[in-house]
């Protein structure tokens, strides 16, 4: 159990940086930007954070991210 905590303590402090990052890129809280760019750099911001924690799982070798391509795999095949 403790191995598998520290591998999802790993990928979410990893998938920190691009949400960070690109949080940094402007300024929320005037409105010197429109709602679309916004809104576009918060989509990016969970995007790539999300993908980041699942390679980074994957890379791994995360038990329960086996078990989720499992459980998908056989509600596919139903």
């Amino acid at each position: 159990i403790m191995r598998s905590h520290i591998k999802v303590v790993i990928s979410s402090l990893i998938m920190l940086v691009p949400a960070y990052w690109i949080s940094e890129q402007i300024d929320w809280q005037t409105g010197n930007s429109s709602w679309a760019i916004k809104t576009g750099l918060l989509a990016a911001a969970i995007t790539l954070s999300a993908f980041g924690y699942f390679v980074l799982q994957y890379l791994l070798k995360s038990e329960e991210l086996r078990f989720l391509n499992r459980m998908i795999q056989n509600r596919l095949k139903r």
